[in-house]
């Protein structure tokens, strides 16, 4: 149940290693836009490598996918509906840029959100 908590509401265990653990906090001090610029880095590097699923035998990671950890990221937030509609309409278009599907999806959600830091 709590793994589930955490695919659904990221942010809000974003401290929960040095809650549960007394693990050093590497979040503190830092945004949902720094998390989802190292994501994208990841996500693009994840793209290159495996590419798109061809179909049949020959896999890959479709974009859908690969951006699907990030639905979760603005739970309880303004715009988080659109945020998700918008991911998910850009990551269905085949060829994508990943970077180019959340920044516009970005768009949705205000600069508040997207650069309070974790305290």
């Amino acid at each position: 149940m709590i793994g589930r908590a955490v695919w659904h509401a990221p942010w809000s265990f974003r401290h929960a290693d040095s809650a549960f653990f007394g693990a050093r906090d590497p979040m503190r001090g830092r945004t949902r836009r720094n998390l989802i610029d190292e994501y994208c880095d990841y996500a693009e590097h994840v793209h290159e490598v495996y590419g798109d699923y061809k179909g049949g035998d020959q896999y890959g990671w479709p974009a859908t996918v690969v951006l699907r950890p990030l639905l979760g990221l603005f739970h309880g937030e303004p715009g988080t509906a659109r945020f998700k509609d918008v991911l998910n309409a850009g990551a269905t278009v085949k060829g994508c840029n990943l970077r180019e599907v959340l920044d516009n999806a970005l768009l949705e959600i205000p600069l508040y959100v997207i650069d309070s830091p974790a305290l």
